[in-house]
């Protein structure tokens, strides 16, 4: 199942491309109003699950953090030893032909009437963060491919593109994730198949564009997995103990096989990890990034020398720091007074302002090009050089029709 790539070649960006149907300018100018994403929600998650057919588990369950004792020094990998292959993109590996399938069927399993011809955006958090590089003229962003598509009349699809299959993984990242994290579910494997990585899917208005997100989730504190959840016989979810069987393979018009079983996680219990060395300088302003969309409530970084992480840092995307204290005197009184000052990261939240609203002028931008291109529309935006353009595709990605008519 998944993707064959013999010695892993780059992808052309250009391949299934035809004609410029437009060429975008970044915009100018800042707009004093302050981003916020208003009803931000967890709406659902899964976990794929390597298997001879593409599945997945819904709503699944991420790693839990347990390194509660540091240093963490991960064993040292043994030669010739073959490691897993890591995907730049897990679900276009295990769904190529439909990369987006397991995060519709997700919501649908988890709520039957969610609205899906009320979005203006259904996209992996990734797409979101290369756009806004390009639009803010970011020194570091690179060249990027977003494969687009218009479902119903209303809704944009960005799905992710990557011109490399395999990614480069370090070893040392492989080693302390598997010291510090348990298991990626508290359920037993499925017959024949291995649970894998866990998304979670988002939504939120982002300055008016009603947005369906999906990301990855690295991890979750501990406390959040109380219980799990099965199919009974009437269809619904109810309660059941952790390890027991997997409930039987359901097959949907969807192209997927999916099971339920799991738990929704408080979003106040997902974690993002950032693994870097001792001497490397940590890219707050990236970290925003990545948390924002998410609204990821912590970052653990954990730096290491010389194969030991020493300790981690919880970095908070909403936090107030202590910045001083000092001592005044009110008539014969004496008082303490502490002030507080923004963490590290909301500096970066300031900073973020003018990009996020240039963002969100593209993303509208994109959204009119595509409709007068109409529905069922195939295009993909290729980034080169800072030059961003639409182009019409002839192929690819696309839905099962079981799933497109959920945005009609």
């Amino acid at each position: 199942m998944g993707l064959k790539h013999k010695d892993n070649p780059p992808r052309d960006f250009h391949e299934d491309l035809t004609s410029v149907k437009a060429t975008f300018t970044r915009p100018t100018g800042d707009d004093p109003e302050v981003v916020s994403l208003k009803d931000h929600r967890a709406v659902s998650s899964y976990n794929l699950i390597d298997d001879t057919t593409p599945s997945i588990l819904v709503p699944g369950s991420a790693p839990v953090w347990k390194a509660t004792e540091f240093p963490v020094t991960p064993p040292k990998a043994e030669k010739g030893a073959v490691s897993k292959p890591n995907y730049s993109d897990p679900n276009a590996h295990h769904n190529p032909s439909a990369p987006l399938a397991a995060l519709v069927q997700a919501v649908k399993v988890q709520e039957p009437n969610f609205e899906f011809n009320k979005l203006n955006l259904v996209a992996d958090r990734v797409n979101l963060r290369r756009l806004l590089a390009w639009a803010s003229s970011a020194p570091d962003a690179k060249d990027f491919r977003i494969d687009v598509e218009l479902f119903g009349k209303n809704t944009v699809a960005l799905t992710r593109w990557e011109a490399v299959a395999e990614a480069s993984k370090a070893a040392i990242e492989k080693g302390f994730k598997e010291e510090a994290l348990g298991d990626a579910t508290a359920f037993d494997a499925v017959e024949d198949g291995e649970v894998g990585a866990h998304f979670r899917i988002v939504s939120f208005d982002f300055l008016g564009t009603k947005a369906l997100v999906r990301f990855p989730v690295d991890c979750c504190t501990s406390d959040s997995r109380s219980r799990s959840l099965s199919t009974s016989t009437a269809g619904t979810l109810s309660p059941q103990a952790d390890n027991q069987p997997l409930p039987a393979m359901q097959d949907l018009s969807s192209g997927l096989t999916v099971h339920t079983a799991g738990n929704l996680v408080p979003q106040s219990a997902i974690v993002e990890l950032s693994l870097i060395s001792k001497t490397a300088k940590f890219d707050r302003i990236a970290a925003y990034d990545q948390m924002l969309f998410s609204q990821t409530p912590s970052m653990y970084l954990a730096r290491h020398s010389k194969g030991s992480f020493g300790s981690y840092e919880d970095i908070k995307l909403k936090e107030m720091r202590v910045s001083r204290s000092f001592a005044r005197y009110f008539g014969s009184r004496r008082r303490t007074l502490t002030l507080l000052s923004p963490s590290p990261i909301q500096v970066e939240e300031k900073k973020a302002q003018p990009a996020l609203h240039k963002l969100s002028l593209v993303l509208k931008e994109i959204e009119e090009k595509m409709k007068a291109m109409g529905p069922g529309s195939k295009a993909s935006l290729v980034s080169k050089e800072g030059k961003l353009e639409l182009y019409e595709r002839t192929g690819g990605v696309g839905l099962p029709q079981g799933l497109a008519d959920y945005f009609v």
